[in-house]
């Protein structure tokens, strides 16, 4: 039992601190890009350096944001207690239920499926969380420096200045968002219901329900993507 002890609070140290980490990077990172959004905005135009900064802070949201968890699904009973022959029964801490899911994550999930619907949902998320997001960085980036065809034709003005409303990155991110709020009720009216119905035993519940840094970070990449096609569009049009 000491043992056990010992190393469940190991264990709840270091994955304390890997947590407290990863919050840490996400605040640091969505605040040097919120820095680098202001000193923009307040320069007035877009400078060649501006770009690289800002194409740099959203690439690593980006990425950041597709391989991180967005969504952490924890059901778990905290506590439950009987008496067998004037005996006490404890269990403590029994999992019920746990989900961490990246957009990678989901993705391969997706893919390796043996259903064609799932396939297509999988196909469907690489193009609009993944491809589409990406080829809107590069398209911006040539329509910066470049005035020839290459920089200057429907297809990379589309993807600069346009796809921000195709993309459909923006509406994943409330989509995710929703099915948090939606699952977190749905697993305490569950636990809720587990607690009222276990006489006589008594049981306490744990609903763990969050949103992970994954989420967040997508969102700060929705959100400077957008402002990097609006400074990009004003300096192309002041040029």
């Amino acid at each position: 039992a000491d043992n056990l002890t010992t190393c469940n609070t190991v264990l709840d140290t270091k994955m304390h601190t890997l947590q407290k980490g990863m919050h840490s990077a996400m605040i640091l990172m969505l605040l040097v890009a919120a820095v680098i959004i202001l000193l923009i905005i307040f320069q007035g135009s877009l400078t060649a350096i501006g770009l690289f900064l800002l194409s740099g802070t959203t690439v690593t949201l980006l990425v950041s944001g597709i391989i991180l968890p967005m969504l952490d699904i924890e059901a778990k009973i905290a506590k439950l207690y009987f008496t067998i022959l004037d005996h006490p029964i404890v269990f403590e801490n029994q999992i019920l239920f746990f989900q961490s899911k990246s957009i990678s994550d989901l993705v391969r999930l997706l893919l390796d499926s043996d259903e064609v619907k799932m396939i297509f949902v999988g196909i469907l998320l690489v193009m609009f969380s993944i491809i589409f997001p990406t080829l809107k960085l590069i398209a911006t980036t040539m329509y910066f420096y470049s005035k020839s065809i290459i920089g200057d034709n429907p297809i990379t003005r589309f993807f600069a200045l346009k796809s921000t409303k195709w993309s459909m990155a923006d509406v994943f991110v409330v989509s995710i968002f929703m099915a948090y709020l939606g699952l977190d009720g749905v697993v305490s009216s569950e636990l809720k219901h587990l607690e009222a119905k276990s006489t006589p035993m008594n049981v306490i519940t744990t609903n763990a329900t969050h949103l992970e840094v994954g989420f967040f970070l997508f969102l700060g990449f929705v959100l400077t993507s957008f402002v990097l096609a609006l400074m990009v569009e004003r300096k192309r049009k002041k040029d």
